[in-house]
C-alpha cells in the first residue's frame, strides 16, 4: 500500500481540490486470499465416454460454494461434476466459479472437445447376403482397424460364411466396433416362368419371390412380343395381374427385365431378363 504523504503527515484533498486537514493514525489492515482453483483448463472426450470436472481449491477463508456452468444448460453446484454418455451438445467451454465465505470470487474455464466416434460402414445390418469372395468394407480414412481375422486393413475378403466383427479407430483415438454375419445368398428372388390370372387366388399375378431381405432399389418392366412396355412397378410386391390398359392381356409369351440394386452398399445396379408364359 503506498501512503500519499509519509508517516505523521497528511496530505488529503476534497472535489476542489482543497487541501483537507486530516491526522494520522496507526491500525491494521488485514488482506484475505481468494480461492485458487487447481484444474486442467482442456479435455478431449470420445462419443459415449464421461467427462469429469475434478477441480483443487486453495485458500480463500471459510466454506467454499461452487458454480458450474456449461453447454446445453449445464449448471451444477457440486464440487465435482460428472457427465456420461457424452454427445456434441456437450462440448464447449465449462465454467467453475467459487466463492468463499468473504465473497472473494474466482473463476476458471475448461474446454471440453467431444470427438465423433467412427462409424463401421456395415453397421446396423445383422446379416449381410454375397458370394464367395466378396469385400467386406469397414469405412475408409481411418487410423486403424483390427478384424476378428486378424487383418488390419479397411476392408477384408470373405470366402467363408460366418461372422465378422471390426474395430475401427479414429486419429482422435475413438474407437467403434460392429458385427455382422455373413451368408451366400446368390439371387435374391426366384420368378416363376408362367402364371394364370384367372382369379382362382393361385399363381394369379407374376412377381418376384423373394429369398431374403436383399434389395434395396427395384424395378419391373413387362414387354409384349413386339417390344411394347405394358407394365411397370418399383414396387416389389406389386406384381403383373395380366392386362394392359384394364383389358387382359393375350395368352403368350411376355418379356420382363428387373433392375435392382442390392445390400450391403446398394450401388451396384443389376439387371435380370427372361420369358414369362401367361397361361389363360
Amino acid at each position: 500500500i503506498d501512503w500519499a504523504a509519509q508517516a505523521g503527515q497528511s496530505a488529503f484533498y476534497n472535489g476542489q481540490l482543497d487541501q483537507v486537514n486530516a491526522e494520522y493514525h496507526t491500525g491494521t489492515l488485514r488482506v484475505y486470499t481468494r480461492p485458487e482453483i487447481i484444474m486442467e483448463n482442456k479435455q478431449d472426450k470420445c462419443e459415449g465416454e464421461t467427462f469429469t470436472g475434478f477441480p483443487f481449491v486453495t485458500g480463500g477463508s471459510g466454506e467454499i460454494t461452487y458454480e458450474w456452468t456449461g453447454p446445453d444448460n449445464f449448471f451444477s453446484t457440486k464440487d465435482i461434476v460428472a457427465i456420461d454418455n457424452l454427445t456434441q451438445q456437450n462440448a464447449g467451454i465449462y465454467t467453475l466459479t467459487v466463492t468463499d465465505t468473504i465473497d472473494c470470487v474466482t473463476k476458471q474455464e475448461l474446454d471440453l472437445t467431444v470427438n465423433e466416434n467412427p462409424q463401421v460402414a456395415f453397421a446396423g445390418q445383422d446379416t449381410i447376403f454375397a458370394q464367395p469372395g466378396f469385400a467386406l468394407k469397414a469405412g475408409s480414412g481411418y487410423a486403424g482397424y483390427l478384424w476378428n481375422t486378424g487383418d488390419t486393413t479397411d476392408a477384408i475378403q470373405v470366402n467363408s460364411e460366418g461372422q465378422y466383427w471390426v474395430i475401427v479407430t479414429s486419429t482422435e483415438s475413438c474407437q467403434a466396433a460392429d458385427t455382422v454375419m455373413v451368408l451366400w445368398g446368390g439371387e435374391p428372388f426366384w420368378l416363376p416362368n408362367a402364371f394364370t390370372p384367372n382369379g382362382d387366388g393361385l399363381n394369379d399375378e407374376f412377381k418376384p419371390v423373394q429369398r431374403y431381405d436383399f434389395v434395396k432399389t427395384y424395378q419391373l418392366f413387362i414387354y409384349n412380343r413386339w417390344g411394347q412396355l405394358i407394365f411397370e412397378t418399383s414396387d416389389i410386391n406389386q406384381g403383373w395381374d395380366g392386362t394392359f390398359k384394364g383389358q387382359p392381356a393375350e395368352q403368350g409369351t411376355y418379356v420382363y427385365k428387373i433392375v435392382y440394386t442390392a445390400y450391403p452398399t446398394g450401388r451396384e445396379t443389376r439387371t435380370k431378363t427372361g420369358n414369362v408364359m401367361l397361361v389363360r
